[in-house]
């Protein structure tokens, strides 16, 4: 119903041949079209906001590292792609009231792409059958959404602070830390079996534990900043 729908807008507000004979009418219905999809995705947007900080709020109370730092990726992505989409829709408005249908019909492809853009491959096969075009399939990448944070003064320390957040969700260096209680120098490794393993020098001793109030404790503190 959703793409039947989206077909039919995107059809008329390009081609707008039943109303070729008023100027007017064309403006109307463009300005209609754009304000109704502008209104569903600032709807949706508001909603995905909610979902992660309750989740982000979940993790807090469940004292979850990994998933104080994956929610807080979730929100940091939010936070990027509207940047991202906001420049975009920026750029439209204005100008000489000629240029009226060009930047109308730039703000409705931005706005239907936000909506609609997706990597499922299930869902992009039945949007591109269905005539939406490839360029409004693909989504926006989270790598331009933190380029436009970054031209903003306030938002320049985003792009470092993302990377630091993937690292501790991908299984890289930092979310193997995550398992970690604490480290330190000693010739005696005991296990928790009751089992001790006594070296010949002193060499780093890693505690394994679940769960980790340091590391809890560790994951709020980095990802206060978005959250």
């Amino acid at each position: 119903m959703q793409l039947n729908s989206l077909r039919r807008s995107r059809t008329r507000v390009m081609s707008n041949a039943s109303r070729q004979g008023s100027q007017v009418r064309q403006l109307k219905h463009l300005q209609q079209m754009c304000l109704l999809h502008a209104a569903a995705f600032v709807r949706s947007s508001h909603t995905k906001v909610m979902y992660g900080i309750s989740g982000y709020l979940a993790m807090v109370d469940a004292r979850n590292p990994l998933g104080i730092y994956s929610m807080a990726r979730v929100l940091a992505e939010l936070n990027a792609n509207l940047c991202l989409i906001h420049s975009r829709l920026s750029k439209c408005v204005g100008g000489q009231f000629s240029g009226w249908r060009e930047r109308g019909e730039r703000f409705f492809a931005v706005i239907v792409k936000a909506r609609i853009g997706t990597s499922d491959p299930e869902k992009a096969t039945a949007l591109r059958n269905g005539g939406v075009p490839d360029a409004l399939v693909k989504p926006f990448h989270t790598a331009d959404g933190f380029r436009a944070l970054k031209e903003l003064e306030e938002w320049k320390w985003t792009e470092a602070h993302y990377a630091v957040l993937c690292d501790f969700v991908h299984p890289n260096l930092s979310s193997q830390n995550v398992s970690t209680s604490s480290a330190r120098l000693s010739r005696v490794a005991v296990s928790s079996g009751g089992g001790a393993m006594i070296m010949k020098e002193s060499g780093p001793v890693v505690r394994y534990e679940y769960p980790s109030h340091i590391q809890s404790e560790f994951a709020l503190q980095i990802t206060e900043h978005w959250c």
